[in-house]
């Protein structure tokens, strides 16, 4: 039995976006036409009726314009008016009847899909007409048109055929995996992304859902193993997305396990992000001991995670700004590693004007904002950057270097008497008259 012939006994009942439930019985077809001929038992054939060859159709209108009076009829069709006569209800009933076996071209449904008219598809059995029509819908680019009639072509074709046209229309491909995610048919969705050779899709779509589902963490860790085993260790799996659900169980599992700590702070860790989950190890490290093997070790919780050491820093600072732990800044910004023995040099991998704004911000004592300013190379910056902040010390520090003395007594004069910051100034422009001459100011001013 051929595909047509197949389709046209089919007894499945056909879907109708005006939701009727009426069958109507079925039919041969042949060529599609709009408007049936409804000739019969309403003309007798006695009557006389004149010849083509005395009237064409075209000496009273153009066919452009019937083509738009067609159209403009089919997405407006007139409705049953009430009180009229037995004839003209019959008549109206009929071509109802052969318009819903007949189907329109596909243009005209496509154009009343999109103007939100009401229309039934079942008329459209064969194969061919179900493609166009598809087709059409994709042209208007409307989702809910092209999503139902990828609905109808899923109830009536078989699966085969389905999946066919689903491969070779990726607009109809991706609506329907929609439509599948959001009514939870998630075996369904990953089945047509592996025929469709979008095995990362497929496997990305569980990762999500093991996450999203299951409310219980350890219920959730299990669900996140099955689906790391079973769709990220395989062959041809990109290393770097397998790396990323790998961490995301191993920092479940980390969050786990503070949490039977019974800290308050850990009861509500689980299903934090990585960073906020680096805030808390910062706020529970001793910093005094950098190479600890504790889990809480910031150091190396960065290193598990491959978090970067910009991220780690910009966390760090924050916290223990906040915590008013200013003496710990010295670990975090040393050259050194959590698995070093010896400590090195400054080195911050933020910017560090950032940075010192960041702690102005958090009200850093006037020395933690000095020492960060000492750090800036060009002094001319390092000034900038003082008087930003309002740092006294630092804008002294900032003159001195730049050799201005002038300059630095106009600042030191517009300091309150017997403050800590005049004294420290007036020290300071001591020690800048013992290092430069008075001759040779004007040759190393700037």
């Amino acid at each position: 039995m051929d595909q047509d012939d197949y389709w046209n006994t089919s007894a499945t009942k056909a879907f109708s976006f005006d939701e009727s439930d009426d069958l109507l019985p079925p039919s041969t077809f042949g060529k599609s036409r709009l408007i049936a001929d409804d000739n019969v038992s309403e003309i007798s054939t006695e009557e006389s009726i004149a010849s083509p060859e005395e009237f064409q159709l075209n000496q009273f209108i153009s066919d452009e314009n019937l083509k738009m009076l067609i159209e403009e009829q089919s997405l407006n069709p007139e409705p049953l008016k009430k009180g009229i006569s037995n004839d003209e209800e019959l008549r109206y009933l009929r071509r109802k009847i052969q318009e819903s076996i007949h189907p329109p071209p596909a243009e005209i449904t496509a154009k009343k899909l999109l103007f939100g008219k009401k229309c039934s598809l079942e008329p459209y059995k064969a194969l061919e007409e179900k493609v166009a029509l598809l087709d059409e819908v994709i042209a208007t680019g409307n989702g809910g048109a092209i999503l139902g009639v990828v609905i109808f072509l899923e109830k009536t074709l078989n699966k085969k055929q389905f999946n066919k046209i689903l491969m070779t229309r990726s607009d109809a491909a991706n609506h329907y995996l929609n439509y599948l995610e959001s009514k939870m048919k998630i075996y369904e969705a990953t089945d047509i992304l592996s025929m469709l050779g979008r095995d990362l899709d497929a496997a990305m779509l569980q990762f999500k859902i093991a996450v999203k589902m299951y409310s219980d963490p350890q219920i959730q860790r299990q669900k996140l193993k099955r689906v790391y085993c079973d769709y990220f260790t395989q062959p041809g799996t990109n290393p770097h997305i397998a790396q990323f659900v790998s961490n995301a169980i191993n920092l479940l599992e980390w969050q786990l396990l503070e949490k039977t700590k019974g800290t308050p702070e850990s009861s509500d860790l689980v299903g934090k992000t990585p960073v906020e989950t680096l805030y808390y190890a910062c706020s529970k490290h001793n910093w005094k001991d950098s190479h600890s093997s504790d889990s809480t070790n910031p150091f190396k919780f960065i290193n598990d995670f491959k978090i970067s050491r910009s991220l780690f820093e910009w966390t760090a600072l924050n916290e223990r700004g906040k915590s008013k732990a200013y003496p710990d800044l010295e670990k975090i910004f040393e050259k050194s590693s959590w698995t070093s023995l010896i400590a090195k040099p400054f080195q911050i991998n933020i910017p560090l004007d950032l940075a010192i704004m960041r702690l102005a911000d958090l009200e850093a004592p006037s020395p933690v904002l000095q020492n960060f300013l000492a750090k800036v190379n060009d002094s001319n910056d390092r000034l900038e950057l003082a008087q930003a902040i309002k740092c006294s010390k630092g804008i002294i520090d900032a003159l001195a270097a730049l050799k201005d003395k002038e300059e630095l007594q106009k600042y030191i004069n517009s300091l309150p008497e017997g403050s800590e910051e005049r004294f420290y100034g007036e020290n300071t422009l001591k020690s800048v008259g013992k290092k430069w001459p008075i001759e040779s100011l004007p040759l190393m001013k700037k």
